[in-house]
């Protein structure tokens, strides 16, 4: 048998778990074969620019930034948001808070408005919020993350996605177009 510490024992696919096979060749050699097994708690990330920042214009406290949008998934998927980075192509580096919701839903505000949701969406399809407070900054970009979320998500079993809605909690000036997410899930 190969050694745990050998390249045979070793994970090669990310999304697969190698696990070697051991087959005899009848002449008293052992040939290493390799059989994948699916992995539970598969980690992935997906990229999502926020779509409607319309304006170089300064946001206020609680104002909507840019639409609601779409986090691609799959149909039924359940598992954890672990971690949302938010890159800015300014240096804003202020608080926002990301909120989560099961349905896609027309939301009547503007980007660069005070943020309003009803409380029948809220009850109906909030499934929580993801808060973006620590940042790195550089002299023209800065990158924030959300520190444990750990948020427990699952998409409805008509929904192939979650949808966003982005709240500065600050007084941030963005670029057009110039917001990025990076959501971390893992699949349970």
């Amino acid at each position: 048998m190969a050694d745990i510490n050998s390249p045979a024992m070793m994970v090669v696919d990310p999304n697969t778990l190698r696990m070697p096979h051991p087959i005899g060749d009848g002449k008293g050699q052992l040939i290493q074969a390799i059989r994948s097994l699916p992995v539970k708690g598969k980690i992935f990330s997906i990229e999502v620019d926020v779509p409607g920042v319309l304006a170089a214009a300064a946001y206020t406290a609680n104002d909507q930034v840019g639409e609601m949008f779409p986090i691609p998934l799959t149909t039924g998927f359940e598992g954890w948001l672990d971690t949302v980075v938010l890159f800015e192509t300014t240096t804003n580096s202020l608080a926002a808070d990301l909120f989560i919701f099961d349905e896609g839903v027309v939301n009547a505000v503007a980007d660069n408005s005070a943020v309003s949701i009803t409380d029948a969406l809220m009850r109906r399809a909030c499934i929580g919020f993801v808060r973006i407070v620590d940042y790195a900054a550089t002299a023209v970009n800065s990158i924030g993350e959300s520190k444990g979320s750990a948020l427990a998500v699952k998409t409805r079993d008509n929904e192939s996605a979650l949808y966003g809605l982005l709240v500065t909690r600050g007084a941030p000036t963005y670029a057009v177009g110039g917001i990025n997410l990076k959501f971390k899930f893992t699949e349970a």
